[in-house]
């Protein structure tokens, strides 16, 4: 590998550099804040978007949820790494992301369960016990995407 042959304080200057000369060349004159707000604002108009979608369909599939849980993820690492720059509004979209996340990998959980369950149920000989576990897991699904939906329409808007 490249990284274990190299030394890495070498390779990450001449990234850095590169990067550098890259952001120079284009000949705009952005500051650190402009470009945070930027993406940010990027990162926050597909979360948007992809809300925007699934609530539009009247029955959310795990696909869907995933996409919102991605763009979430996608803010909230844009959030906490431009903070300092950021105005301190920013915290408070901060703290509802991580419980809208929070939510939507308890569904996740519950989702990929039954997909176990449902891949490894033709060799049990328990058929009633796997259709009770599947009507359970089904239940907890439901549950956990009111409450997944929940915490995504109580993310405030940023400007």
């Amino acid at each position: 590998m490249t990284l274990r042959n190299a030394p890495v304080d070498v390779l990450l200057r001449r990234a850095l550099a590169d990067a550098r000369r890259r952001f120079e060349a284009r000949g705009e004159d952005r500051t650190l804040e402009r470009f945070a707000r930027q993406r940010v604002s990027l990162a926050h108009d597909l979360l948007s978007k992809r809300k925007h979608r699934a609530a539009e369909v009247k029955r959310v599939d795990a696909k869907t949820l995933l996409g919102i849980e991605e763009a979430a993820t996608k803010l909230q690492c844009w959030l906490e790494l431009f903070a300092p720059v950021l105005e301190r509004g920013h915290w408070h979209t901060l703290a509802h992301l991580v419980a809208a996340e929070a939510a939507l990998a308890q569904l996740h959980d519950v989702l990929a369960s039954e997909a176990v369950l449902r891949r490894v149920a033709p060799g049990l000989n328990a058929k009633s016990a796997v259709d009770e576990a599947v009507r359970w897991l089904n239940k907890a699904a439901r549950d956990e995407a009111r409450a997944a939906v929940k915490c995504l329409r109580s993310l405030p808007h940023l400007v």
